[in-house]
C-alpha cells in the first residue's frame, strides 16, 4: 500500500517516534537528531538527554556475548553507506544488558541527498 502523500510530515514524525521498536538518527554532523521511545525504553534514557549530543559509544553502548564492548555498526554505515544488521547486547543506564538486533542504513532525503544514518 502506498503511503498517503497528503500527510503532514509532522505525522510521519508522530509514528517514528511513538513506535515500539528503538530508531534513531545520526545527521550528517554526527549529532542525534531523533531517539525515539523505543531507545528510551532499551537504554534508559530520555530523549531530551540525548537530542543534540554527539553520537558516541557512551550514549549507545554495544557489546558483544562476552560482555566485550563492540562498535555500533551505525559508524561503519555512515561511512560507507552500506545497510549492516548484528546480534549484540546494549547497556541500559541502569547496567544490565539488553539482547538487541541492530540494523543499521543512510537515511536518504526525497531527492537523495544524505540525512544520516539510522539504526
Amino acid at each position: 500500500m502506498p503511503i498517503r502523500e497528503h500527510l503532514a510530515p509532522a505525522a510521519y514524525r508522530t509514528v517514528l517516534e511513538d513506535l515500539p521498536a528503538a530508531v534513531y538518527l545520526v545527521d550528517r554532523e554526527g549529532t542525534i537528531a531523533l531517539w525515539n521511545a523505543g531507545c528510551e525504553r532499551v537504554t534508559g534514557l530520555l530523549r531530551h538527554e540525548v537530542i543534540g549530543r554527539p553520537f558516541s559509544g557512551e550514549i549507545v553502548n554495544y557489546c558483544d556475548h562476552d560482555g566485550r564492548p563492540a562498535p555500533a555498526p551505525l559508524l561503519e554505515t555512515s561511512r560507507d553507506g552500506h545497510c549492516r544488521e548484528a546480534h549484540l547486547f546494549l547497556r541500559h543506564r541502569e547496567g544490565h544488558r539488553v539482547p538487541v538486533r541492530v540494523r543499521s542504513f543512510a537515511a536518504r532525503e526525497d531527492e537523495g541527498g544524505s540525512l544520516g544514518t539510522a539504526e
